[in-house]
């Protein structure tokens, strides 16, 4: 079976002589399309895992806020496909499945929201936007661009879930489901997040090769 870089290049490669494109033009396409076609795959995988274990509400409280900071803060990721998805799912399921099962107090969701706030605006402070080496973020106006977005995201995160948190004890699971995967957001900005995701990754690799036997 054909990974999707293969997909990507070819069609990108297809592309590129249809449209008379440079190497760069083309390289971009590519890029897009594994992109892409990584975000389709996980998020298909995450929805129907989500359906099967009837989370979904919980699960989408993690997935759409973590997924909107991550455009504009960036953060450590997977350096394949499959370990991507295998984290992808551990993360959002885990944090759904728990925010579905267990109940928080009010104070406490406050506390950990003004936690979570402070740290996250030092994080943007000292290492948005989190780039990767094979894709450096060079520009300094970029960068000053991610950093206010980074900032902007979170008052405006705090704010609606502050309001979601007081408003009643039955949105109270979609707050802290929402605080998990901003936390989980936050932590892969940072350079223990990046070695945490490099662990991961051996770690993955392990446990398919213990299948394969």
């Amino acid at each position: 079976m054909r990974d999707l870089r293969s997909v990507a290049e070819d069609t990108a490669h297809y592309l590129g002589t249809e449209l008379q494109l440079d190497t760069k033009e083309t390289a971009a396409i590519r890029f897009g399309l594994e992109s892409l076609l990584d975000f389709i795959i996980n998020l298909g995988v995450i929805i129907g895992v989500a359906l099967w274990l009837e989370i979904m509400p919980y699960v989408l409280a993690v997935l759409v806020p973590s997924s909107l900071l991550r455009l504009v803060s960036g953060g450590a990721h997977c350096s394949t496909f499959l370990r991507c998805l295998v984290l992808s799912v551990a993360i959002m399921i885990g944090f759904g499945q728990l925010a579905a099962k267990i109940m928080i107090s009010t104070p406490l969701l406050c506390a950990l929201i003004a936690i979570l706030v402070a740290s996250g605006f030092y994080v943007i402070y000292k290492w948005v936007p989190a780039d990767t080496p094979a894709k450096p973020i060079v520009s300094a106006v970029k960068r000053a661009r991610y950093r206010k977005l980074s900032y902007i995201y979170m008052a405006i995160w705090a704010v609606a879930m502050s309001v979601l948190t007081l408003w009643s004890e039955t949105t109270s699971g979609f707050a802290f489901a929402s605080i998990g995967g901003v936390g989980w957001q936050i932590f892969s900005i940072t350079p223990s997040g990046y070695r945490f995701v490099a662990i991961i990754e051996k770690l993955i690799d392990k446990v398919l090769v213990l299948f394969r036997q």
